[in-house]
């Protein structure tokens, strides 16, 4: 059976005002917002820094093209709402691994490194594309 609504391990994405209300946050268009949920659903409890969800698995859940999926995690990147974690190996099947730098991490406080970010200045350079 599984978890009833209000129980308290109830798995959940938790979304605090002062930092939805922050300019980082605002500037975001929809589909990063989005995916920036999905990536804390699956970050959970104990995931966060080993994070993968590759651009084709998300483009369904987002209900976009995988170049949109692709063009919401360089928006992230560049707000410091993730940090890429560990690169993909396209060759071996691996997908990009990533931390989401609102939550915890390896027993870790988050870096809100969001909170860094200007209009016009990324707060990181995301990741190379890789071509094709």
């Amino acid at each position: 059976m599984g978890n009833r609504a209000g129980a308290k391990d109830a798995a959940h994405v938790r979304l605090h005002h002062w930092w939805m209300e922050s300019e980082a946050y605002r500037d975001l268009k929809p589909v990063s917002r989005c995916l920036l949920h999905e990536l804390m659903r699956l970050a959970g409890r104990d995931k966060n820094g080993r994070v993968s969800l590759g651009r084709r698995r998300a483009a369904p859940l987002l209900r976009v093209n995988p170049d949109t999926v692709t063009s919401a995690y360089e928006e992230l990147v560049e707000h410091g709402f993730i940090q890429l974690t560990r690169e993909e190996e396209w060759q071996q099947g691996k997908e990009r691994e990533w931390r989401v730098t609102i939550l915890p991490c390896n027993g870790h406080e988050p870096t809100h490194d969001w909170q860094q970010w200007q209009p016009g200045q990324p707060v990181r350079k995301p990741p190379r594309r890789r071509p094709g």
